[in-house]
């Protein structure tokens, strides 16, 4: 399974979690996967992962949307031909019970680390989703598996944060269900699936 981030997941070493993709493999532009991730990149510098749920709806975690607003996002997506397509965010919702505190040692902590992007309009060319549902009859809730991420992160500090790369880590999956229900999302999977 791949997945943009490990914002599903809980990380199996919390104090030593790194939230950047460090020394990666490239995905290529041919490779599924570089049309299921897209880049999240701010007004003034700065960027996330996100990875499709529809064509223009987008899942990314929740401390790339804290203080943000959807006219602060640009979406940019690599086609298979080269090309690169920019697209803005009509909306940038996280998750309602996000919270990101820092304690007396500066350690982060971060919980309900997730947010949905609706795109303005969708992307020229065809992307892949994934769906969220795949996860609990893939990975048996609680136990802790090989997951594969990717995401745009640095091949080392300072260097070749916009490219996409693959990396593995041990996670496991956490109540999905739950988080579909308080964005909505399993409400906008039921209007679609009676729309098809």
């Amino acid at each position: 399974m791949a997945i943009a981030s490990a914002f599903l997941f809980s990380p199996a070493a919390p104090a030593d979690f790194q939230i950047s993709i460090e020394n990666g493999t490239p995905v290529a532009r041919t490779e599924a996967l570089a049309q299921t991730v897209a880049m999240v990149q701010f007004k003034g510098g700065g960027w996330c992962s996100s990875t499709f749920l529809s064509s223009r709806t987008l899942l990314t975690a929740g401390h790339c949307a804290e203080k943000k607003k959807a006219a602060d996002l640009t979406i940019t997506l690599q086609n298979k031909d080269g090309s690169w397509e920019q697209r803005s965010a009509a909306t940038l919702t996280p998750h309602p019970q996000y919270s990101h505190t820092v304690g007396w040692n500066q350690t982060h902590y971060i919980r309900n680390d997730v947010a949905i992007i609706t795109l303005s309009a969708p992307f020229s060319f065809p992307v892949r989703t994934i769906k969220l549902t795949q996860a609990p009859a893939l990975m048996a809730a609680g136990q802790w598996q090989a997951i594969t991420d990717a995401g745009y992160g640095y091949s080392r500090p300072g260097a070749g944060g916009t490219v996409l790369r693959r990396g593995s880590m041990e996670g496991r999956v956490t109540a999905i269900e739950a988080f579909e229900q308080r964005l909505g999302l399993d409400q906008r999977k039921n209007a679609a699936n009676q729309n098809a």
